[in-house]
């Protein structure tokens, strides 16, 4: 047995993970894929335990014209490799016997000790090179969350505002929004700055829509609500309450009282479990709906995420929860499909309004599968037969 000692893998990694860790940073290290294939057969040519016994080393010894009939290339093509896996990324020593040949009886070879310590270093490229990903994903995330809301806010105040001079130049900073499929070819330092200025026109836009409805007297509150329907992009599913004998309009609740007699009986009515009645449906007045009304019934964990999302003292918006809402999803366990599901079916405000309730409901132990829930809600929807309003005022009265 050798008397020497050499570097190993970490403890748990195999062959098959430098294999698999190569592969995905190949791109960042400038490792082309004619190069990854060629490095790749050259460590499936050696013996895996010896990458992770300290009495070996990972050698290959097969020859470049073994290796270049494999790979389908030309010795000299396979020679040109190895000398960059040497001199350019350090993964190799060449060893060769006295004739230039390589011999496992002589022990020449292509050497992977430096790969070897090389291998805490790389996975660590690879969990900077993952973080900034997911990053970019959060962000191309909130940037499609800020579009759907600017340009519902210029549509709106294209109805309610007669100073074309104001919303022209807002609309046209709009327009000139990177499109979607090129988000990702910015760099992360430009892509965060473009959230930024995505994020100051939303609020600009937020704040134009309330002055023009305070001074027209369209809104008596001096918060903007979550839409008295809640669908952006489906406007024949309105938020209903299952209609019985008895259907009655819901009054806005004070910022400190709830209203006195939820519709259609108590909490423990039929009509408060989130499915309508047999009969026709009417859409409901959600007027009352405010932001601090919803940051009362939230969770905690949510309360968090919309704390996060603006400034300080700043008042609650809708975009707030909307944003919290796409953070917060996946601690919810809830798929990205049945998300998108939620977003196509019910709208920004409605999958946001809907999460808030899920995520409302698990916190207080009512419910143990949000995704399950989430996708319940949607069909419901999709029928007309949802009823948020039993639900928030079941969710609001509870101690």
């Amino acid at each position: 047995m050798s008397q020497h000692r050499y570097p190993t893998l970490p403890q748990g990694f195999q062959m098959g993970d430098v294999i698999a860790l190569l592969g995905e940073i190949a791109p960042h290290i400038g490792l082309r894929a004619g190069l990854l294939h060629t490095l790749t057969q050259a460590i499936q040519h050696t013996r895996p335990k010896d990458w992770i016994r300290p009495d070996a080393e990972p050698v290959c010894y097969a020859m470049q014209e073994t290796l270049a009939r494999k790979l389908g290339k030309s010795a000299r093509a396979v020679r040109a490799a190895e000398e960059k896996f040497v001199r350019q990324f350090g993964f190799i020593e060449k060893r060769v016997a006295a004739n230039g040949g390589r011999s496992q009886t002589g022990g020449a070879g292509l050497v992977f000790t430096p790969l070897i310590r090389k291998f805490t270093e790389l996975l660590a490229l690879r969990e900077r090179i993952r973080a900034e990903n997911d990053r970019a994903r959060q962000l191309v995330r909130k940037r499609s969350i800020l579009y759907r809301h600017a340009k519902l806010r210029i549509i709106e105040l294209a109805e309610i505002c007669e100073d074309r001079a104001t919303i022209e130049p807002l609309s046209a900073e709009f327009l000139s929004w990177v499109p979607s499929r090129d988000l990702r070819k910015l760099d992360l330092v430009d892509l965060e700055a473009h959230i930024e200025a995505a994020r100051r026109l939303c609020d600009t836009l937020d704040a134009l829509v309330e002055k023009v409805k305070k001074t027209h007297k369209t809104s008596g509150r001096a918060e903007v609500d979550f839409r008295s329907h809640i669908q952006d992009s489906t406007q024949d599913s309105p938020v209903s309450v299952g209609a019985g004998a008895h259907e009655r309009t819901v009054g806005k609740p004070t910022d400190t009282d709830l209203p006195v007699a939820p519709p259609d009986g108590g909490a423990n009515c039929a009509e408060n479990k989130d499915a309508g009645g047999s009969g026709a449906h009417q859409a409901q007045n959600l007027g009352w709906l405010t932001p601090k009304f919803l940051y009362r019934i939230a969770s905690p964990e949510m309360r968090a995420y919309v704390d996060s999302e603006r400034a300080q003292k700043e008042p609650l918006r809708e975009l707030h929860f909307k944003l919290a809402a796409d953070r917060l999803r996946p601690e919810l366990g809830i798929s990205e499909h049945a998300w998108h599901d939620a977003l196509d079916t019910m709208g920004d405000h409605g999958a946001a309004l809907a999460l808030i309730l899920v995520d409302a409901k698990r916190a207080r132990g009512l419910i143990h599968s949000p995704g399950g829930y989430l996708r319940g809600m949607i069909a419901k929807f999709r029928k007309r037969e949802l009823n948020l309003v039993g639900t928030l005022i079941g969710l609001a009265e509870a101690p």
